[in-house]
């Protein structure tokens, strides 16, 4: 079963350090794919150190 969504979603993705590893770069490359899609996504975190952070996360792609 299938289902489309007609209107944009808004999306949060809750992850504790968003420094540089597999699981951060999974939560970064899924909201620039659900950006992409149209929808409004962000990312709460309580750490967040743009020097050692994906240049996504800093840049403007992301909210």
């Amino acid at each position: 079963m299938s289902t489309t969504t007609q209107q944009p979603l808004r999306i949060g993705f809750i992850h504790p350090d968003l420094g540089i590893g597999g699981a951060e770069r999974l939560v970064v490359d899924a909201a620039i794919g659900l950006t992409r899609l149209g929808h409004s996504v962000q990312i709460f975190t309580s750490s967040h150190q743009p020097e050692r952070a994906f240049i996504e996360t800093s840049d403007g792609t992301l909210e």
